[in-house]
């Protein structure tokens, strides 16, 4: 639920930039943010 939020929060920052960009970020935010969420939690 967290990780599909994320990607829409950056999506909209992405609006502006190509749709290739957006997905290459798109694959990296869930690993990032399953990263970050892992060693917090």
């Amino acid at each position: 639920m967290a990780v599909p939020a994320i990607v829409s929060r950056e999506t909209l920052t992405l609006r502006p930039q190509p749709t290739m960009v957006g997905w290459g970020l798109n694959i990296q935010i869930p690993e990032d943010a399953g990263s970050h969420r892992l060693p917090h939690l």
